[in-house]
């Protein structure tokens, strides 16, 4: 009875967005396109999604139309998705080796070493934030605030305002590092974290850098008030993987199987040029061959979260995603957040008791 309630609360979900899309807020978004709209309809779209006021002169109606049908075709797969693996997981074999994956403990020593390494990369991948914000001072006429910047009314701040909240800042992240207050220390820094990255992104300019190491930053705190509890530990890798499988499946919906295609990637590399890249694009195998390896690994880096042994292979997949992207394209660099993450896969994970 449970499994068939659960499994009608799943379809519901799947389908109710659908419905209302289809019936009513489809026909919105059309007339808000076409600057017909309801008042009501033009403040939400523009809070939850600030950069469309600029974006609407861009690009035609039928692109943002496409992408909240496609939006919502992801939606429907990902809850399609959570209830095959429900199904899976009733099975009284399956539910044991979830229990133990799940409700496993991280010993002290393999957290303080994780927690070190987490936070000493947090300052680094951060600092040059410090000079950034100070800098976007400079043209805050252009300043848009993003979902809770708008919501509270906060302007942009000042050169002293920034200077001294990036002072508490790296004061927290110093007292995490030392482990004094470490769970307040650790919430403290996680905040400002989002506060920096929603200034930052409040200039019309969007940046998925920082993906999955803010799933990290965010329950970082939840991992060290729990220990040796390590399930928020485990939700971070669950953040990765996911972060990766939407991407393949983002790929998938927008393009097909023409995004693996030699002609789409060479068109990609002169898009962004750099020497290795103009030399790819010239190889037609190296063409087929490497974004088609990249969708594979986007589509499967998942597996290291079912059979840990194999997540030196994933992981140093990732590594060479990472790196090799930044080398063809010049997108990110050599050093990448999306692949520094990987701390949250090293530590080991015993039963629990």
């Amino acid at each position: 009875m449970y499994q068939w309630k659960n499994n009608l609360l799943l379809l519901v979900l799947a389908l109710l967005p659908a419905v209302l899309h289809w019936l009513w807020l489809r026909d919105e978004a059309q007339a808000y396109l076409a600057g017909t709209g309801s008042d009501w309809f033009a403040q939400l779209a523009e809070w939850f999604y600030p950069r469309l006021v600029v974006e609407r002169q861009r690009f035609a109606p039928s692109f943002f139309i496409q992408k909240a049908d496609q939006l919502l075709v992801r939606w429907a797969l990902v809850v399609g998705f959570i209830g095959i693996a429900q199904s899976l997981l009733a099975q009284p074999k399956r539910q044991a080796r979830w229990a133990a994956w799940w409700h496993g403990e991280i010993a002290g020593p393999a957290l303080d070493r994780l927690r070190i390494a987490f936070y000493l990369a947090t300052g680094w991948f951060t600092f040059p934030w410090w000079a950034a914000l100070r800098a976007a001072a400079n043209y805050s006429e252009f300043y848009r605030p993003v979902l809770l910047l708008d919501w509270w009314g906060w302007g942009f701040p000042s050169a002293w305002q920034i200077d001294a909240a990036f002072v508490i800042y790296f004061i927290g992240l110093g007292l995490v590092l030392v482990r004094v207050w470490p769970v307040t220390s650790a919430a403290l820094v996680a905040f400002w974290f989002f506060i920096a990255q929603a200034y930052s992104l409040s200039f019309e300019k969007v940046d998925h850098g920082f993906a999955t190491w803010g799933y990290a930053v965010a329950l970082f705190p939840v991992l060290l008030a729990v220990r040796p509890a390590a399930y928020p530990l485990r939700l971070m890798q669950l953040g990765v993987a996911g972060a990766y499988f939407l991407a393949a499946l983002e790929k998938l919906l927008l393009s097909g199987g023409a995004w693996a295609s030699a002609s789409s990637f060479r068109a990609q590399l002169l898009l962004h040029p750099t020497g290795l890249g103009q030399q790819v694009a010239e190889q037609e195998w190296l063409c087929w061959m490497l974004p088609a390896g990249a969708w594979l690994f986007q589509w499967s880096f998942g597996l290291v979260l079912l059979f840990p042994r194999w997540r030196w292979w994933g992981l140093s997949a990732g590594v060479l995603f990472h790196t090799g992207t930044y080398l063809l394209m010049g997108v990110g660099g050599y050093v990448s957040p999306w692949w520094v993450v990987y701390l949250v896969f090293l530590p080991k994970i015993s039963p629990k008791g």
